[in-house]
């Protein structure tokens, strides 16, 4: 019995992984918008780009790495989306300190609940958050960053230069992501079908919200970001890789088994 019950979990679970990616309702959503969009993409004229992080009491790293690395941005014509997943420490002061109108928080009333697990956890971890600033964007072009990671000062300028000469509708560049005091992670993979995609090295057209963030990819053992970018490459969206430097992630203080040394990836390490 057990010989044939086996294989039949596995198709029924093959099948059901298929259907799970294959959203047809997503997908005729999205060539809708894309009908109607379409033509406002052929010219460049200084966008507006939205720039989501959702967040969970690090106003800290807010402070210190991601809010400082987009306003020190070449390029100036954007907004900044917080969504706390309930933040009870000083996120809202902080942001407010930076007295820029270009900066907006919303903190959810009550905490998202998440898989107790704690690997299933990380998989889906910031779902809510992510979508209610999807939702709150009013850019042309989103763009996200994880509240403890950093912005190259010309990412947004690069990126969307790139967007515009390529007519692409999702663009993603090379993310260092720090392990320990010597090690760096390298995502740089020319082929989106790798999914060696780092969430805050995309930036896409605003329709694309139509594709939201699901907070039950554990079951299909994958992250929300690399599910997101699979349905999206599935759906037909058109993506390109920029083979430059636009987002790193050092350590953060106390994290792993000691402090980083005092080493950033410049914008000059990859050609353009």
């Amino acid at each position: 019995m057990e010989k044939i019950i086996q294989p039949l979990y596995k198709l029924f679970h093959q099948l059901r992984t298929i259907w799970y990616d294959i959203n047809i309702k997503e997908q005729v959503i999205f060539r809708q918008l894309r009908n109607v969009n379409e033509q406002r993409y052929t010219s460049f004229n200084q966008p507006l780009v939205t720039v989501t992080i959702p967040t969970l009491n690090r106003s800290q790293m807010l402070k210190d790495r991601s809010i400082p690395s987009i306003l020190n941005q070449t390029y100036q014509n954007f907004e900044v989306v917080v969504v706390g997943d309930h933040c009870t420490d000083d996120t809202e002061h902080v942001l407010n300190s930076f007295n820029d109108s270009r900066i907006r928080f919303y903190n959810l009333p009550e905490p998202t609940k998440y898989p107790t697990n704690k690997f299933h956890r990380w998989r889906v971890g910031g779902t809510k958050p992510s979508n209610l600033a999807l939702d709150m964007a009013s850019g042309d072009w989103i763009a996200h960053l994880d509240d403890d990671e950093i912005f190259t000062s010309d990412r947004i300028e690069k990126m969307l230069q790139f967007a515009h000469e390529t007519n692409s509708e999702l663009v993603y560049g090379i993310h260092h992501e720090q392990r320990s005091a010597k090690q760096w992670d390298i995502y740089d993979n020319p082929d989106p079908k790798q999914m060696k995609i780092a969430r805050s090295g995309v930036m896409y057209r605003s329709y694309l919200k139509c594709f939201k963030y699901r907070d039950d990819t554990y079951k299909f053992n994958r992250p929300h970001d690399k599910d997101l970018w699979k349905r999206m490459l599935k759906s037909g969206v058109r993506m390109r890789y920029l083979n430059h430097l636009v987002t790193y992630a050092p350590l953060k203080p106390g994290e792993l088994e000691k402090q980083a040394e005092n080493w950033f990836p410049t914008q000059s390490t990859n050609n353009d």
